[in-house]
């Protein structure tokens, strides 16, 4: 978008400059020698050299409305916008007064930024008629800059019927004047007809980009969107088995090949012009070749109210989830999320959260001190530093939690490490890569073990994704997890393996 801009100032200049060269009309030869040449180097278009032969000639005669004129055009050429204004004043109210002096006036206030003024002197220019399809075009550029964008509109449409040569510029202005206006889909008709008029011309290139760049913004913005991942894996270690064999003793057969199946679809209302509502179901289904007692079935739905800013977002996400284990009810979960992302600068983003679970597991723990159900309360703060036109990023985040169980083996604090990172490369392939450091204190001294308990899984993961078509991903992932724990049946080890294809719509 930042190259767009340029090019469109580039254009726009180019446009307006082009009105400056047309031969004035009712302007009266030059007397003076000296005025006379400065004309000569101006008309062709040797502005450095004709600007102090004019200035000379305006000293000569300062009352030479001519002069002035002359001098005021070749100063605006030169982006000399200040001294363009005096001189060209002066040409509008000396005598003879040259009429023209009125739309290359309006043409510096314009680049000036002195828009009521140049509203002024439109208004002039429309009542003597002096030519009526630059000045309406004008118009429009000011009322567009002034941010009066429907208005703008109007006055691009009456410089189109007053001069077809106008179309394609003027079309330009009604495509970006639609634009501020979120009129999105005038906005593309425009420029998809400034395309069909000149396809090989600057302003269909530009046209052409901003067409692109909508196309992804409603890409992007769609109401319904939805991520469908089917994928094999292999599971070193589905049961979690110990790495110490004396404690694993009958624990065979612990690997393990799966299919899975997961599904996201998320619909977004825009309620107020800040305030958006999503709703979204996620689905998430395992099955294992061998070991069925661990196929797993969970669905979770959520509403997220999200209020956006200039540069921040803040939600709230509640949550329900269900979970089946071995085609048997195993989990539910309750959550409260609030969140806040706060965006510095171009390329910058901080990120803090809050979060409130309420665990029911439906299984009865042989033991109540064994008894999982929880309230979970969670923060963090989070990093991310975007690049590669924020299609790359890194991220950091830090997490505390203290999960308050209703058996006492099972009470910790946890505080965790989170660093990845996205790289696209070679424009269809990007990697992944994260790193997680997860320590959990238990409260308690374990009554089983009688020890207290202190883990430290420290996970690995990498993705090496390939778009192969449109909006769909090859995928490749490896996990790997370790668990350092002190007390021995809780240490392990992990590795996961998957290639899958990701489709998104």
């Amino acid at each position: 978008m930042q190259r767009i801009k340029k090019s469109n100032r580039l254009c726009l200049i180019t446009v307006i400059l082009s009105f400056s060269l047309l031969a004035p009309t009712q302007i009266s030869a030059a007397d003076s020698p000296t005025l006379e040449k400065g004309i000569s180097l101006y008309k062709q278009e040797n502005f450095d050299e004709a600007l102090p032969i004019l200035k000379k000639a305006k000293e000569e005669d300062p009352n030479s409305s001519l002069a002035a004129y002359y001098l005021g055009i070749t100063c605006k050429q030169l982006q000399n916008y200040k001294e363009a204004k005096t001189q060209l004043i002066d040409a509008l109210s000396l005598t003879p007064k040259i009429k023209e002096a009125l739309l290359e006036l309006v043409e510096v206030l314009y680049q000036l930024g002195e828009l009521n003024e140049a509203k002024s002197y439109i208004e002039v220019a429309e009542k003597e008629n002096i030519k009526p399809p630059q000045i309406a075009f004008l118009k429009g550029l000011v009322l567009l800059k002034n941010g009066e964008n429907l208005d703008a509109i109007t006055a691009f449409e009456r410089a189109k019927e007053l001069d077809n040569t106008l179309t394609q510029a003027a079309e330009y202005q009604i495509g970006l004047a639609n634009l501020k206006e979120k009129r999105f889909r005038e906005a593309k008709k425009a420029f998809k007809d400034i395309i069909v008029l000149d396809p090989n011309s600057d302003l269909a290139q530009l046209s052409n980009e901003y067409m692109e760049a909508l196309n992804r913004k409603e890409k992007a913005e769609r109401p319904f969107r939805a991520t469908l991942n089917v994928s094999g894996q292999y599971d070193t270690n589905v049961l979690l088995k110990p790495g110490d064999d004396t404690l694993a003793t009958g624990i065979t057969n612990e690997s393990d090949w799966r299919e899975v199946i997961t599904f996201m679809g998320q619909y977004r209302q825009k309620v107020a012009e800040r305030l958006v509502i999503e709703p979204q179901y996620s689905m998430y289904l395992s099955h294992q070749n061998k070991i069925g007692a661990y196929d797993v079935l969970s669905h979770t739905v959520s509403v997220t109210p999200n209020y956006y800013l200039d540069k921040a977002t803040l939600g709230v996400a509640t949550s329900y989830n269900y979970t089946d284990v071995g085609r048997e009810k195993y989990l539910t979960t309750i959550s409260v999320s609030p969140l806040a992302n706060l965006i510095v600068g171009k390329n910058h983003m901080f990120q803090g959260n809050f979060k409130y679970q309420d665990k029911d597991y439906a299984r009865t723990p042989t033991i109540a001190d064994e008894d999982r159900n929880s309230d979970d309360y969670s923060g963090g703060l989070g990093y991310f530093f975007f690049f590669a036109e924020n299609k790359g990023f890194l991220g950091l985040h830090y997490g505390i939690n203290k999960e308050d169980t209703e058996g006492i083996n099972w009470e910790y604090l946890g505080n965790r490490f989170t660093a990845s990172v996205l790289y696209p490369f070679l424009e269809k392939f990007k990697l992944s890569l994260a790193g997680d450091a997860f320590l959990q204190n238990f409260d308690n001294s374990n009554t089983i073990f009688n020890v207290k308990r202190h883990d430290k899984v420290l996970t690995a993961s990498s993705m090496l994704a390939y778009n192969f078509w449109k909006a769909a991903e090859l995928q490749f992932r490896y996990t790997y997890v370790k668990d350092h724990s002190n007390i021995a049946i809780y240490d392990y080890d992990r590795s996961i393996y998957s290639l899958g294809v990701e489709y998104k719509f």
